[in-house]
């Protein structure tokens, strides 16, 4: 099928599946070299809780595969009296990505901060609140629980013991320069094998 038929492209790079649902795109701010896959929402149509921020801000090369969620997260309520009848209007804060990050497929982000070169497996769920720093790695289908801080340089997986939480190992340093290109690999269509850099980060660590 012809390409201009599937995907939209933009000045700064940015690569947008014509089969992506944005709402709200006034709303949603694209650094350059994103790339939005098919089936994609991004909820940019939202009450801000100070009104002149964008609802969604991505840096360079952030890549959503196909079936991600992008939602802001819920801070507060506030009412409002419309002819006598108090009704709430839900408040959210900006989401932001920073530069290169790949977030895998079917995954679900309404955290307040993704940080630099960060890899989020699929199916994964980044609840209200909760913060990424820069060289993070999230193993596919965990859920890091709402106002969870996650600091630099780390793996976060599920706990073995403590279910819906999660445990978090040192990343090396050296992931940083990788991280960047694995997300440009995947902007330019080349696959990006989690399963094989876990198993390669597994096997560095043993001893």
């Amino acid at each position: 099928m012809d390409y201009s038929k599937l995907w939209r492209d933009t000045k700064s790079g940015n690569r947008l599946s014509r089969l992506a649902e944005i709402r709200g795109g006034e709303k949603i701010v694209m650094g350059g070299m994103c790339v939005v896959s098919e089936k994609c929402r991004l909820v940019g149509n939202v009450n801000m809780q100070n009104e002149k921020t964008e609802a969604i801000s991505m840096g360079l090369f952030c890549i959503l595969e196909e079936l991600c969620l992008l939602e802001p997260p819920e801070v507060a309520c506030k009412g409002k009296d419309h002819e006598s009848v108090l009704s709430k209007i839900v408040l959210h804060k900006t989401l932001t990505l920073g530069s290169f990050v790949l977030i895998g497929h079917s995954s679900e982000i309404r955290c307040r901060r993704i940080g630099r070169r960060v890899i989020v497996g699929s199916g994964c769920t980044l609840s209200p609140g909760c913060e990424l720093g820069d060289v993070v790695i999230v193993e596919p289908n965990v859920t890091v629980p709402k106002l969870c801080k996650v600091p630099h340089f780390t793996r976060v997986q599920k706990h073995p013991e403590f279910k819906g939480s999660v445990r978090f190992i040192p990343l090396p340093g050296s992931l940083r320069k990788s991280i960047e290109n694995w997300c440009k690999e995947a902007y330019w269509g080349i696959p990006v094998d989690l399963g094989e850099i876990l198993s390669d980060l597994q096997h560095s660590s043993s001893p």
